[in-house]
């Protein structure tokens, strides 16, 4: 009987094993197709860090935006139903801007007998006297107020560098618009009425407005606010104040 000769290197379990070795090979081939060069990596923590920055600095942009429109709206409401209510309970009622800070005001009943805040002499003893936390707001006994509202506003401040509503193209300064072209738009203080940080104006019971300042108003006056923690010309709003007691806004 002959017998069959076989070769290990031929048969059957040399191609198994062989088809083994390559699949497992080309699954090491595949696998490192799906991974990151170092230089890959960077390219993307890179772009994800100036996302991240630019939308941080949108949100904050917006936040203050959002702060300025609100803060304007609430004094404009608050001058509006002021003049109503100094009208229908036939008393004054006087505003105190504080200009010096992040933006702030207060808006006060006169409840005394004589209603003697009413004059210009009165509102400047006001703007110079006046403290939130003294008793009776640091008034002299001779007054008597009792506060009606308050807000304030961390992101909005009252500007305070001469005719920041705006210059034009030849550096001349912007005018309010109509019928406030005739406020001046210095706003030195914050507004056009203030001085070392403070501004007064009273609702009288027949609608008119007194300023406590002794600098002339012949037309009315104006608060500038903007937005953030700086003096910047961009987005400014104003609010105005007519000597007839007509309140009104625009937007630079």
């Amino acid at each position: 009987m002959r017998r069959r000769r076989t070769s290990l290197g031929k048969g059957p379990a040399f191609v198994f094993v062989r088809r083994a070795a390559s699949a497992a090979y080309s699954s090491v081939d595949n696998r490192s197709g799906f991974g990151f060069t170092l230089l890959e990596m960077m390219i993307v923590v890179s772009i994800t860090g100036i996302l991240m920055t630019l939308s941080t600095w949108g949100f904050f942009s917006l936040k203050n935006k959002v702060s300025q429109r609100n803060f304007v709206a609430d004094i404009n409401s608050a001058l509006s139903s002021g003049k109503m209510r100094a009208m229908s309970r036939q008393r004054n009622v006087v505003f105190v801007f504080d200009t010096s800070g992040g933006g702030a005001y207060y808006e006060l009943d006169d409840t005394s007998v004589a209603q003697n805040l009413n004059t210009q002499v009165n509102l400047t003893t006001v703007r110079t006297t006046f403290s939130a936390t003294a008793p009776n707001y640091g008034l002299p006994p001779l007054f008597s107020v009792s506060l009606i509202s308050t807000g304030n506003s961390s992101g909005t401040i009252f500007i305070a560098n001469t005719a920041s509503w705006g210059r034009d193209t030849m550096s001349m300064p912007v005018p309010f618009p109509y019928p406030y072209s005739g406020i001046a738009v210095d706003t030195s203080g914050g507004c056009t009425f203030c001085a070392t940080g403070r501004g007064v104006l009273a609702f009288r019971p027949d609608g008119k407005v007194v300023f406590g300042t002794t600098v002339g108003v012949p037309v009315g006056g104006a608060l500038v606010l903007g937005q953030g923690q700086s003096n910047s010309q961009m987005n400014l709003r104003a609010l105005f104040v007519s000597l007839s007691g007509h309140v009104g806004s625009a937007t630079q």
